[in-house]
């Protein structure tokens, strides 16, 4: 079992350690007064990952290799700023989304795809996004709830997306059949790719899941318009698991489709 512990920013402010007790609260972990200590004296003296609040956000130290990882929207913040001045995003138009849709996330991971999906479905449209692992989890939900900018498209969309902490095999066996228009996998990539210094971070806490046949069955009953999966373009997925895939010239992750054809529809 992982050893986790909660402390505040080395500047501290009655607000952060307020904060900072709520977390100790709800993951039932200590509260440690930062007292000026370092960080890398606090791993060392605890021997534990560590939740640190900041004044502008919340972070994750692993005692490991002592990553930092948090929450920020910074290429949803690109991408859909692209996208509104384009109209071009390879996810949004292998999803066709369109407003008032709803969208299962089976993947969260990062939740840069659930902003963009959100934005793109507008309010009248609902991302679910389903992330496996507890402190991902976590941090997404504060994060979305806290983080602000002036960019209003993704500030909206912060505040209309729900998280779930659950395995996504088990979340979709939970939904009725024809539940939601989409329902997105973007599992970790079988083959190393170029990552971002965010996303190698995100991995060193994120528990790899295997997309299994019983999951794409899943998301086949619960869609009622298409189950999109994102992979590397060497991925054997597409095939064994049964996804059309678009092919995007020099790109290393591919986009496949399963459409879903209903009579009642």
């Amino acid at each position: 079992m992982i050893k986790r512990m909660v402390t505040t920013a080395g500047k501290v402010h009655p607000s952060l350690v307020k904060r900072a007790k709520k977390i100790s609260e709800d993951w039932d972990i200590p509260y440690v007064s930062r007292e000026q200590s370092s960080m890398a004296t606090i791993i060392d003296q605890y021997k534990a990952d560590v939740f640190v609040v900041e004044k502008d956000r919340l972070s994750y130290v692993s005692q490991h290799d002592r990553e930092t990882v948090f929450f920020h929207p910074n290429a949803a913040m690109f991408r859909s700023k692209q996208w509104l001045k384009t109209g071009k995003d390879a996810f949004l138009q292998a999803a066709r989304l369109e407003r008032g849709m709803t969208v299962i996330d089976a993947t969260m991971g990062l939740g840069a795809d659930s902003l963009l999906a959100q934005i793109a479905v507008g309010c009248a449209g609902k991302v679910i996004g389903v992330e496996k692992h507890p402190v991902l989890a976590y941090l997404l939900k504060e994060g979305l709830q806290t983080y602000r900018t002036k960019f209003q498209p993704l500030q909206e969309a912060m505040k209309e997306i729900s998280v779930v902490n659950k395995d996504h095999t088990a979340f979709l066996k939970e939904q009725p059949s024809a539940h939601v228009d989409v329902v997105y996998f973007d599992p970790m990539f079988t083959e190393t790719i170029e990552k971002s210094t965010a996303m190698r971070s995100w991995e060193t806490v994120a528990q790899q899941e295997v997309l299994t046949e019983e999951a794409v069955a899943e998301a086949v009953r619960v869609a009622k318009k298409r189950v999109v999966l994102k992979d590397h373009f060497r991925s054997d997925r597409f095939q064994r698991l049964g996804f059309n895939v678009t092919k995007r010239p020099s790109a290393k992750a591919h986009y496949g489709t399963i459409e879903i054809e209903r009579s009642n529809r």
